[in-house]
């Protein structure tokens, strides 16, 4: 199946001030008319354009154990929940086999028990950036509420304990339509700005999602308009510390099982579901 591509529109455009320029932005309460910087170098193109699985060159596991887990959902990390076919990238969900115990989770009063797997996927120690600009093409399964599915940005400094989140989405059910940008000056309960696009878009169709890092502020777009901005000058010590000029940040794409704050996923009748994303670029900052 030959699926449709905005890649050459975005060849020769950058993600901020090039997609102003050919007219597919609009001024918004996002300071557009603000916007100073412009990125034009390509430091990051994935295409997915090769091979049967996410390069070993640009991606890798975020553990190295066949399984993992993490205290806020109720999943299993797995290598074979990532694949790549007819030029896209997937991340998935898998009902598993045999349910999974001894991994407790921290919500759970009761003996936790993990009916899927997951995947989390990572550029961490093969590449990050400081400042610029993250393009990515998604789709994104509406079938179940607890379909939680992440593309972030996080530190290459686990202590920095700043995050990007680019997307954020939670599935079907009462989370349908929600997609969320969040920008987290401490993953362990700090603050943060968070907003979702409105009006609710149908996220089971293609849409962009950007993200453009500077020294004054982080600006979110979706399909290509400015809709959330956090600035420097309103908490200038936490923007500091964490997203410095002294800290990179990696790509991280995530699906997870269950949100605490957007529900669990019903695994009874759940098989299998998949992100599928088109192309990741990231520019450099211009000086």
């Amino acid at each position: 199946m030959t699926l449709p591509t905005r890649r050459s529109m975005i060849t020769g455009l950058g993600a901020g001030a090039g997609l102003a320029t050919a007219g597919l932005l609009s001024h918004s309460p996002a300071s557009a008319a603000d916007r100073t910087h412009s990125f034009s170098s390509v430091i990051f193109d994935e295409q997915f354009s090769q091979g049967a699985d996410f390069s070993s060159s640009r991606w890798r596991d975020n553990s190295s154990e066949p399984e993992s887990c993490t205290s806020y959902d109720w999943g299993v990390f797995t290598h074979d929940t990532h694949s790549v076919s007819d030029g896209v990238g997937h991340v998935l969900w898998r009902k598993r086999a045999t349910p999974l115990k001894g991994f407790q989770n921290r919500f759970d009063k009761q003996e936790t028990v993990r009916y899927v797997d997951q995947a989390f996927v990572t550029t961490e120690g093969l590449f990050s950036f400081i400042y610029g600009s993250l393009e990515t093409r998604a789709r994104f399964p509406q079938s179940d509420e607890g379909l939680f599915a992440g593309i972030w940005l996080r530190a290459d400094q686990g202590k920095n304990g700043g995050e990007i989140d680019v997307v954020e989405t939670y599935g079907g059910g009462s989370a349908t339509g929600i997609a969320e940008s969040t920008v987290h000056f401490g993953q362990a309960g700090g603050t943060g700005s968070n907003l979702g696009v409105s009006p609710k878009p149908d996220l089971t169709e293609w849409h962009t999602f950007g993200m453009e890092k500077t020294p004054e502020s982080i600006l979110f777009l979706f399909d290509g308009k400015p809709y959330h901005e956090v600035r420097r000058s309103d908490s200038q010590q936490e923007f500091d510390a964490c997203f410095g000029p002294s800290s990179p940040y990696h790509i991280c794409l995530t699906t997870h099982s269950g949100s605490i704050h957007r529900g669990r996923l019903d695994h009874e009748d759940f098989t299998q579901a998949q992100v599928d994303i088109d192309y990741i670029v990231v520019r450099a900052m211009d000086q």
